[in-house]
């Protein structure tokens, strides 16, 4: 997750998964499988060109539940 306000976004993911109402469609499935409380969210990285690292930390840790190779801009 990409964001100038990080806070706010992490509130909104959480509260989109809770809610069951994540656009994330695997992330939603694994979590209401699985319980919000065996995920954990890190930020990895606080950064000027957030976009461009995003693009770069995905392709380079390939992660299993974030499938969007290419971010789209935000303006949060």
């Amino acid at each position: 997750m990409c964001s100038k306000n990080i806070s706010s976004r992490y509130r909104s993911h959480i509260c989109d998964l809770k809610q069951n109402k994540s656009s994330c469609r695997i992330l939603q499935s694994a979590v209401t499988k699985y319980g919000i409380n065996n995920f954990t969210f890190e930020i990895l990285e606080i950064c000027d060109n957030y976009y461009e690292r995003e693009i770069i930390l995905l392709q380079e840790l390939k992660p299993e539940y974030n499938i969007v190779i290419e971010t789209e801009i935000r303006r949060e």
